[in-house]
């Protein structure tokens, strides 16, 4: 599954498509 990411500090240009499960193991994520 793919999740739309708007980084941290960065523009809502840079949004990006990318792999929940890489994602969920590299970063603590915040529930917002």
């Amino acid at each position: 599954m793919e999740v739309l990411v708007q980084w941290c500090g960065l523009p809502a240009d840079d949004t990006s498509w990318e792999d929940w499960n890489a994602l969920k193991d590299t970063y603590h994520l915040e529930d917002k």
